[in-house]
């Protein structure tokens, strides 16, 4: 974000504090969300995943209460959430609010001392994007509490108390990719993340790449229930992989030798989600490599490669994405692939920067002409973890 934009927002956060608590916030906390470039479906069977903070960012503003009440006014919905930390308990009825309480929760069953804290948030993430809604504002509100009550939490820290609070207190059993890319990322680079290890290294974007967030303007309706029916068909693949296999426990110890020397164990569509699954680790680790060699092209190719396996062996696109994805790719895109995060409404490209409006204006063109859609752009950066502002 530009330091412009950063200070009206920054002051319009101020003005609606004011107006609902009075007084001035104690401290205010800016955290991104995510994309990732490749790993797309692996977080949920603990993959390799590359994403990129993008500078679609929550900005919390809060400051401490005399008692444990949290009250947090979110202003794009003009919604209130307000609980007491006394009063907190795992899994229960499901609803937005147990994402925030999370993490107070896990606090104090940590042992750490926290005051109640009363704010407002303001957020840049779209919830019909999916990219990571949620992680950012809990990434934000621990560092808030870290800040304001000195509880001496590092930052390499940060992430996996996030996600493990949300594990515990909503029964989540997924590696949240958005907690590590809000707490740990570093501007102008994506990182390389193993959701088995928590292991995880930088790798730079080159200024002359501009990443490029494309709102296909289509969502079909089943596409959620797919993405879990897909989850479902992998873990499949796996048990009969693993029944097969000793040396078999998680699909990090799968290749593809390993997963054609039993290709005849599993159906043809069993066979295809394991791999994708092969394939796009493979091309997790070739793309870091592709970003440290300043390699542009290849890291293109390697998108366009998970575009086509989403396609053909996850079989979780549709028509109009890839008339989507086709037009940006011959309009000059290095290369693009569905963004997972998004249940079938996103492409996530990598284009040259100076061919970025030419890009655009093809595209719109040409998807309205054979669509009847409008195509929605959103130009990201790489950008830095969280920080109080």
């Amino acid at each position: 974000m530009h330091l412009d934009a950063l200070l009206k927002r920054i002051s319009f956060v101020q003005k609606a504090f004011r107006s609902r608590f009075r007084g001035t916030p104690a401290v205010r906390v800016l955290a991104p969300t995510c994309a990732e470039l490749l790993g797309a479906h692996t977080f949920t069977h603990s993959g390799l995943l590359l994403p990129v903070a993008v500078d679609h960012t929550v900005l919390l503003a809060v400051r401490p209460r005399s008692d444990k009440k949290v009250i947090l006014h979110f202003l794009q919905d003009g919604v209130t959430l307000q609980f007491s930390l006394y009063h907190l308990k795992p899994q229960g009825r499901m609803y937005w609010g147990k994402y925030v309480q999370s993490v107070g929760w896990w606090l104090r069953k940590q042992g750490y001392t926290i005051r109640g804290i009363e704010g407002v948030v303001h957020s840049e993430i779209l919830p019909d994007a999916s990219i990571g809604y949620w992680p950012p504002v809990e990434v934000a509100l621990l560092w808030a509490w870290n800040t304001l009550d000195d509880l001496g939490i590092p930052k390499e820290e940060v992430a996996s108390f996030c996600a493990t609070a949300e594990q515990e207190f909503i029964g989540s059993d997924n590696i949240r990719v958005a907690h590590w890319a809000a707490a740990l990322s570093r501007h102008g680079h994506a990182m390389q993340l193993d959701c088995e290890t928590e292991e995880y290294s930088y790798h730079p974007i080159l200024p002359q790449a501009k990443i490029l967030l494309c709102d296909a303007n289509a969502r079909p309706a089943t596409i959620r229930s797919m993405c879990h029916q897909r989850q479902q068909e992998a873990e499949e693949a796996l048990a009969l992989l693993r029944a097969h296999s000793p040396r078999v426990q998680k699909w990090s110890d799968v290749d593809g030798d390993e997963l054609e020397r039993h290709r005849a164990l599993l159906p043809e569509d069993l066979y295809r989600r394991a791999r994708f699954l092969v394939t796009e680790r493979a091309r997790v680790q070739a793309g870091a490599q592709a970003l440290d060699a300043g390699d542009l092209e290849r890291l293109g190719e390697l998108l366009n490669a998970s575009y086509r396996a989403q396609r053909e062996d996850y079989q979780v696109t549709s028509q109009e994405l890839d008339i989507l994805w086709e037009l940006v790719n011959k309009a000059g895109a290095y290369g693009a692939r569905l963004l997972e995060g998004c249940y079938g409404g996103y492409i996530i490209a990598v284009v040259p920067a100076y061919d970025l409006n030419k890009l655009t204006k093809f595209v719109t063109q040409e998807y309205r002409t054979q669509t009847g859609r409008e195509v929605i752009f959103r130009p990201v950066e790489a950008t830095d973890s969280v920080l109080v502002v």
